[in-house]
């Protein structure tokens, strides 16, 4: 597994920040939630899906794509 840029690392810090945003917002408005469990996967959810995972998110039935089962 190889290590990432400085460069790259902030870029995935950024979006780690944007998902805690929406996740805390999304949660404040259903007045209804946990998001214990969305925030403490955030980093281990961002990684895979923009860095590890095999993906085509305009062809979601894509035969070789990767699929994550949490």
């Amino acid at each position: 597994m190889g290590k990432l840029s400085e460069q790259r690392l902030e870029q995935l810090t950024e979006i780690c920040k944007r998902v805690r945003r929406t996740t805390l917002r999304a949660v404040y408005e259903a007045q209804s939630g946990h998001p214990g469990g969305s925030l403490s996967q955030t980093e281990l959810l961002t990684v895979l899906y923009f860095e590890k995972l095999r993906h085509h998110p305009q062809q979601p039935d894509w035969p070789e794509r990767d699929m994550v089962f949490l």
